[in-house]
């Protein structure tokens, strides 16, 4: 019987996660009340409170829920490449092609970075959600580098990590507001070029 609430309560955690993910995609953090994906998800709002604590608790849950998923595509894009740049590409070609993809998440990212500004504990947790992405990463560079006989160390993988991270989320940022004008393959060439040259450091 145990074993079956488990499994229920997780099917019901999923369908509220789905649900939330689509409902903050269409109207914001700030404007979707638990009682709306409640009701969408054909769950009573006390089904939502022994999943989640909050409404904060909920949107982070959908966030690193998305971002578990963006490190399993790059890990799985970036072990696929042939050579250093090769795989630096892939992993970058997999970010835009998510980003066209999926329109309505970036801006739930950036509205996530602004809610994040005003309350110090979301901050936090949101900050350690992202840090677990740069995280991955760190370990495809210090992977990557070491495969191009010039590894690198933690500290200097972890810079490069968050060199990444920040570009890579600016160049969404840019082709959000300047659609096609931002060349999907930017990311690429950027990061492909940045790969070279530390590749040929003595």
């Amino acid at each position: 019987m145990a074993n079956l609430r488990e499994q229920h309560q997780a099917r019901t955690r999923e369908m509220l996660l789905d649900t939330a993910a689509e409902l903050f995609a269409q109207s914001g953090f700030s404007a979707t009340t638990l009682s709306r994906i409640a009701e969408a998800a054909g769950a009573s709002t006390g089904a939502v409170y022994s999943n989640f604590e909050s409404k904060e608790e909920l949107f982070l849950a959908v966030l690193e829920r998305h971002m578990q998923r963006q490190v399993h595509d790059y890990t799985h894009s970036f072990g696929a490449g042939e050579g250093l740049a090769a795989r630096a590409r892939s992993g970058a070609d997999a970010w835009m092609s998510l980003v066209a993809d999926e329109p309505a998440y970036f801006p739930l990212f950036i509205e996530a970075w602004r809610y994040a500004l005003e309350k110090p504990e979301f901050r936090r947790r949101f900050a350690a959600s992202c840090r677990k992405l740069i995280s991955a990463v760190k370990s495809m560079v210090i992977e990557g580098s070491a495969q191009a006989g010039v590894p690198v160390d933690a500290d200097t993988a972890n810079r490069i990590a968050l060199v990444i991270f920040a570009l890579g989320n600016g160049l969404a940022l840019q082709k959000a507001v300047e659609g096609a004008s931002v060349p999907d393959e930017l990311f690429g060439d950027a990061l492909s070029a940045g790969i070279s040259i530390l590749a040929q450091l003595p």
